[in-house]
């Protein structure tokens, strides 16, 4: 048998797993989020800005070595070892955060590069040889250059391509937690105002019945067909209580009734007659013998209603009996009632455990939302250095065209060095649009969580409202324990005034055995036998009265 516990049990259990895989899935789409996230900005992004600071590098040496060749001005010297030295270290960078060949050739041959810059063109310089300097910077070190800035910026485009696609991916990934998170939410939300509707009716319905029919007993309607219920559970026990009760108590009033009309005709007998023996006393000595075999008749008439009434009063005292038995089912279903409220508010302070889960996702969305504000504030950087590489080109183009001749190569240069800020202008543009998305998809996903955030509170309500209808059940089955008490005590009060019936018959059984005991002593006493006449004509009407009174108690219900 399932009972009524295990039932609510069983739908609390579906609805608190349910809630559980939302919020694992969340849990583990958020986490996935982050971690696309942080792969872009601790490494694609650091590798992007090194491989076009790297090339940036490359162009700004050009400039500082034709510089000191045609100027002669150790400063260049020196600022070109310092950009050298940052060289060295965006290179172990890229070294270290990437293992493309690609990469590991371009550095091998930057390094080959700058040999030949401080080996050969330097030292040439610094012995005076300023025309085989510059024919080496022409012939060799100018095209190298180009060819390492040209393959800079290749792997750079590479980068940005991969961040875009990462991009778009970790977009799609918020897209897909956010559908998945809606979709979720307001399946669970179905299934749980389906559940809760279906339990509270499946434990209701039989329940109002049971209140119905003991509604219909209370006021005497004992015609009413027997309760039918498909559950097994123990509103079906209460149930099939309630039936029993109904006709055990339906038999009781019959016999009452049969038996309250019997006494009342008995007792109609018992009147005329006495006052046939009242009014015939002139003649009780010629009547004497049929008196005597009326009283014995009578006697045993009363002893025969004596019985009759004994088993009326156990068949009472049986249906009292099962009165009893029902008020202590009605206990049980009530005790099952207040442990299923409990269950209801365990329920409720697991779904505001669910809550607290959910706010904190929204929290950690919004901390993501906060390290994309920090990307936008190393693209300010980027720009800001991309801007300065820009001036600093022109200042190199106006040098060079101070120079004339010997400043061409170096306007070419300059030149170069113009275009490539302004492609790395455009390159952050192009991530400044893709972190903006970043931030729009994560607060669509930040709105999507307290969508399902308010969506559990709303289940939190219905749960309340699960909460107040078991109040009203035990509300309900405690007015039905009300009525039973009710049947519990007429039935007792039917069990003592049938004593007082039974206690008259014994007692007119008594007077009958007296009056033919003193059958044949009436001829000498007429007035003795008018007296005792007397007494039973009250005797019977008091029994009469009872048994009116009975009747009266007995029409209250209809069988």
């Amino acid at each position: 048998m399932k009972s009524i516990k295990h039932k609510l049990l069983g739908v609390f259990l579906i609805i608190i797993l349910l809630i559980t895989a939302l919020c694992v899935y969340n849990f583990k789409s958020v986490v996935k989020f982050n971690h696309d996230t942080d792969a872009i900005i601790k490494e694609d992004l650091p590798l992007l800005i090194a491989d076009e600071e790297l090339a940036f590098n490359i162009a700004q040496r050009i400039a500082l070595a034709r510089g000191y060749i045609l100027y002669n001005d150790p400063s260049y010297k020196e600022a070109f070892l310092q950009y050298t030295e940052e060289s060295k270290a965006l290179q172990n960078q890229v070294l270290q955060e990437t293992n493309s060949e690609e990469a590991k050739q371009l550095i091998d041959k930057s390094i080959e590069w700058r040999k030949t810059i401080t080996e050969e063109v330097f030292v040439a310089f610094d012995k005076g040889n300023k025309e085989q300097a510059l024919a080496i910077m022409a012939n060799k070190v100018q095209p190298l250059g180009r060819d390492l800035m040209s393959g800079f910026k290749e792997i750079a485009d590479k980068r940005k391509d991969i961040i875009l696609s990462e991009g778009n991916d970790v977009m799609d990934t918020g897209t897909s937690i956010k559908n998945a998170s809606l979709m979720m939410s307001i399946i669970i939300i179905m299934v749980a105002i389906i559940l809760a509707i279906v339990t509270a009716r499946i434990i209701s319905t039989p329940i109002k019945k049971v209140v119905d029919r003991m509604l219909q007993i209370a006021d005497g309607n004992l015609q009413s067909t027997n309760l039918v219920t498909k559950a097994k559970d123990e509103t079906a026990q209460l149930i099939e209580a309630t039936n029993t009760m109904n006709s055990n108590l339906k038999n009781v009033i019959t016999n009452i009734i049969n038996a309250s009309d019997n006494v009342k005709e008995q007792s109609k007998g018992l009147s005329a007659s006495a006052n046939e023996v009242k009014e015939g006393s002139l003649q009780i000595a010629i009547t004497m013998e049929a008196l005597a075999s009326g009283s014995q008749e009578q006697a045993q008439n009363c002893a025969n209603l004596g019985e009759t009434l004994s088993d009326f009063i156990e068949k009472i005292k049986l249906s009292n009996e099962e009165g009893i038995q029902v008020r202590t089912l009605t206990e049980k279903v009530k005790t099952a009632t207040i442990s299923g409220n409990k269950l209801m508010s365990i329920s409720e302070s697991n779904m505001h455990n669910i809550e607290d889960l959910v706010e904190d996702s929204v929290t950690k969305v919004k901390e993501l939302d906060q390290k994309t504000a920090k990307i936008n504030d190393i693209i300010s950087v980027i720009t800001s250095i991309s801007e300065q590489t820009n001036l600093l080109a022109l200042n190199a183009a106006i040098e060079a065209a101070r120079a004339g001749e010997h400043g061409k190569g170096f306007a070419v240069v300059a030149d170069e060095v113009r275009k490539l800020a302004e492609e790395v202008k455009f390159s952050v543009n192009d991530i400044t649009s893709i972190v903006n998305d970043v931030q729009l998809e994560s607060a669509e996903v930040a709105s999507s969580l307290e969508f399902g955030y308010k969506t559990i509170q709303n289940g939190t309500s219905q749960i309340k409202e699960t909460a107040k209808t078991f109040n009203l059940i035990a509300e309900l089955i405690e007015n039905m324990s009300t009525k039973v008490g009710f049947i519990s005590n007429e039935l007792e009060s039917f069990v003592d005034k049938g004593q007082i019936l039974n206690m008259s018959v014994t007692s007119i059984a008594s007077v009958s055995e007296e009056s033919a005991a003193g059958v044949e002593e009436t001829t000498a006493s007429t007035e003795e036998i008018a007296t005792l006449m007397e007494q039973i004509l009250a005797s019977a009407q008091m029994l009469a009265d009872q048994s009116e009174q009975l009747n009266n108690i007995t029409k209250k219900f209809t069988v």
